[in-house]
């Protein structure tokens, strides 16, 4: 979904269930090239944290915020959660 700096969306985009995500992303980023943007955030869940995917989002040093598994001991996440006030625990199984 593409959305304004206030939230409004202005274009959303929908694929079969069973699309790969490599593709989806070149699809929408393609989209985009004709709209005359300041500033694009990719914002993904978990199934989108491909190395081949953050690779073609770094290429152009686009920003992009990208869901990733706190649990199971990935050296991303122990990174992440290693910054001081960027995570806090409001139960003992959350953060």
């Amino acid at each position: 979904m593409a959305v304004t700096r206030e939230g409004i969306p202005i274009r959303v985009w929908s694929w079969p269930g069973s699309t790969g995500e490599s593709p989806l992303i070149r699809q929408v980023r393609d989209d985009l090239q004709g709209w005359q943007l300041g500033r694009v955030v990719w914002v993904a869940d978990r199934g989108f944290s491909s190395r081949a995917n953050r690779d073609y989002l770094q290429q152009d040093q686009e920003n992009y915020i990208i869901g990733e598994k706190l649990r199971g001991g990935s050296k991303k996440a122990a990174r992440a959660l290693s910054w001081p006030g960027r995570y806090h625990q409001w139960r003992r199984t959350c953060r």
